[in-house]
């Protein structure tokens, strides 16, 4: 038995096909909202941004949140200035995200560098790492010593302000 029957093309089969602030749903482009960051987005009700078509879109980052607890032993990748380790069910995803399109402002203990870590001297603190450092009398420095003098310092880690 032969049939004839019209079945209208879809007017998307993906997201990208759809303008900025609609999203393909179902073969259609549903208008969601346009946004410049997670947090943005966040803040419109939405779960992340798609920052290349600056769309809010629902469900988790697939790159992963720039905030949460940390559960697993998976060892963090090595960011960039001014990125953040992503994360996602208490792992981290092996990818980096950048600190200015996180949905939040990320744990000081999340940054790893100096420049990031300044940039919140509001909420964070670095501490810095002393290397071959001595007394005024040449002997070596112990730990809560003062008068030290070190040939280097280095950033050690963000912590948060107290």
């Amino acid at each position: 038995m032969a049939r004839s029957s019209c079945i209208p093309n879809p007017a998307c089969t993906g997201n990208e096909q759809c303008r900025q602030g609609s999203l393909c749903d179902n073969g259609g482009c549903v208008a969601t909202c346009s946004c410049t960051s997670d947090a943005d987005a966040v803040k419109q009700g939405a779960g992340w941004c798609d920052l290349a078509r600056n769309t809010c879109m629902q469900g988790t980052n697939p790159l992963g949140a720039c905030t949460g607890a940390i559960t697993c032993t998976t060892a963090p990748p090595i960011c960039a200035e001014g990125e953040v380790a992503g994360r996602n069910n208490g792992c981290f995803t092996g990818t980096c995200r950048a600190i200015g399109a996180c949905e939040a402002a990320p744990e000081c203990r999340a940054i790893s560098h100096e420049k990031d870590c300044l940039a919140r001297s509001v909420d964070c603190s670095e501490v810095t790492v002393g290397h071959n450092c001595h007394r005024p009398d040449g002997s070596d420095c112990q730990a809560g010593d003062t008068n030290c003098v070190c040939l280097d310092i280095a950033f050690g880690a963000c912590v948060d302000r107290q």
